[in-house]
Order: structure tokens, then sequence, then C-alpha cells
């Protein structure tokens, strides 16, 4: 399988449900990832739009001294890199990421 054909066949299994990816991390230690891509597993909450408008909090609200307005078209564009893979890690309830050269194994979750 060349590298490709293998970023495909990770990424299907991502956006099928949760899997288990042993990978080396990039100080050289290994760990294993409980993680997904898929929208129907991953909390609705991990998808929040940051272009939608967010009410602060009322202990918030004194520290507001503007009104300007950010579009989202004068957002810096954020750059992708095609040899890492973003991932929702389940473990740590956060966005996590690794390279696709560096998986060890990958399996969906529950398969021995």
């Amino acid at each position: 399988m060349d590298n490709d054909e293998f970023k495909e066949y990770v990424n299907v299994l991502l956006s099928r449900g949760i899997v288990i990816v042993e990978f080396t991390k990039v100080d050289g230690t290994n760990r294993e990832m409980m993680c997904s891509t898929s929208r129907n597993v991953i909390p609705t909450e991990a998808f929040v739009d940051d272009t939608e408008k967010v009410e602060p909090l009322p202990h918030q609200q004194r520290k507001l001294y503007t009104t300007e307005v950010i579009k989202p078209e004068d957002k810096p564009k954020r750059i992708t890199n095609p040899n890492v893979c973003v991932v929702w890690d389940f473990e740590k309830e956060a966005w996590r990421s690794f390279r696709y050269d560096s998986v060890i194994e990958i399996k969906p979750k529950g398969t021995p």
C-alpha cells in the first residue's frame, strides 16, 4: 500500500467511527489514541463554529472594551499539512493530530 492509499484507508476508518491508533510522537515516544473524525460519534460541542456569536458570561461582560467585530475573512487562514491527520481524541476530549508516516498500528475500536 503506497502513502496515498494508506492515508485514504486511515481517513475512511476514522470517518466510520472510533479507531485506536498507535503512533510515534515527535518526541520519539509511542502513544495509543482512541479517536475519530466522524460527526456521528464526536460530541457536538467539539464543532463550535468560531464565526458564530457567543454571548459572554455575566462575569465576563465588564471586561469587554470594544464592539469591533472580526469577520471570518479577516482572520488568518490556517494552513493544513497533508501529512498530518487531525482527529478528536476521546480520552483527552480535545482535537489532536498525528503524522500518517508515524502510525504503527490502526484498528477499529473493539477489534482484537
